[in-house]
């Protein structure tokens, strides 16, 4: 029964994240996009009262680290808790003019092999605006990017499976569309997210 509200928690808040981002299989940085904000560190709430907790990412000390255990102080641990936490590493990338956050799952345990085989973790990204104590998350909408795709307007690789687009593109490509895309209001959802610090 856990095990089935632990996968039950972590699909639902896939699904949250990543709805109307776009799932991909590379990351959307390099070492040289990375910034790190310090006015991010701390506990957020949404509107849906759940809590985002940014902390600065402390490498492991395990014998063998993660890449991303090694990319020096420029990244966050990002813990979601709508009642069972989810641990994100989320890097802060800066892209010309605008910044970005890069979402990875770190955290999910599955105690059944058969859940565990069927969960891909991805790469999702949004647009970011860090001002004071307020952050807002502006999601990408993925049917926007499918309608350019269809309408060969866009040549970005990709995969569809189920209708559900995943990006397979390199970090490279992913960032020349991103980057033409950046001041394009029909590339976002027109409700972001908007996260308020926790006094």
């Amino acid at each position: 029964m856990k095990t089935k509200i632990k996968l039950i928690t972590i699909i639902s808040f896939f699904f949250f994240l990543i709805q109307s981002c776009i799932p991909s299989l590379h990351p959307l940085y390099t070492s040289e996009d990375l910034v790190f904000d310090q006015n991010l560190i701390g506990e957020w709430i949404d509107s849906d009262s759940i809590v985002w907790k940014f902390e600065k990412f402390v490498p492991s000390n395990t014998p063998f680290p993660s890449k991303s255990d090694l990319s020096k102080d420029s990244f966050y641990k990002l813990t979601v808790n709508d009642g069972k936490p989810a641990i994100f590493h989320v890097h802060l990338l800066k892209l010309e003019n605008y910044f970005y956050l890069d979402f990875y799952i770190k955290g999910y345990k599955i105690e059944n092999d058969m859940a565990d085989l069927h969960l891909f973790p991805v790469h999702t990204f949004a647009k970011v605006n860090i001002k004071d104590d307020i952050v807002k998350l502006e999601q990408f909408d993925i049917d926007f990017i499918k309608t350019l795709i269809k309408e060969k307007k866009i040549k970005v690789k990709h995969e569809v499976s189920y209708d559900n687009l995943i990006l397979t593109a390199g970090t490279k490509e992913l960032q020349k569309f991103v980057t033409k895309y950046a001041e394009d209001k029909d590339l976002y959802t027109e409700d972001p997210i908007v996260l308020k610090r926790q006094i």
